[in-house]
């Protein structure tokens, strides 16, 4: 079930990332990105029935999510949020995990990963329309070639 499926638009729109945007209240819930909690959420699309499916990453196969140096922030501003706090703790585990049972899927031929070959050379706030621009023609010419 997609989000917007639920959601009013407006409310969609809000649910991102901890620090940058607030928690948002909706049907007595309170609610930031799942991506905290699920940052690849193919076990779900999975049991939700689905069996081809295509996973669009943005890292390349070398990489590991590292540990957060910003936990200690997260301590602060959500400690009335232990279950929160905890998914935030996992986060790079989960992540890492999540890839790890991705290329095995792969392997087996139930999944197609896209993903650059190369790492990134934009940050994921990136705004300057040159660096945008070589990151397009990059992802244009790898995909081209697979």
């Amino acid at each position: 079930m997609r989000v917007t499926q639920t959601l009013p638009q407006d409310a969609a729109m809000l649910v991102c990332v901890p620090f940058i945007a607030p928690i948002v209240e909706y049907r007595g819930k309170k609610l930031l990105d799942g991506g905290i909690s699920d940052p690849i959420p193919i076990k779900k699309a999975q049991q939700d029935g689905m069996t081809k499916n295509v996973v669009v990453l943005t890292r390349n196969a070398d990489y590991q999510k590292k540990k957060s140096n910003m936990l200690w922030i997260a301590k602060r501003s959500y400690r009335d949020y232990p279950g929160l706090l905890q998914a935030l703790e996992r986060r790079y585990s989960t992540y890492n995990e999540t890839v790890a049972y991705l290329e095995k899927e792969e392997e087996k031929g139930n999944i197609f990963i896209i993903r650059p070959a190369q790492p990134l050379s934009v940050g994921r706030m990136e705004r300057n329309p040159v660096k945008l621009e070589g990151l397009y023609q990059q992802g244009y010419e790898e995909a081209k070639a697979k």
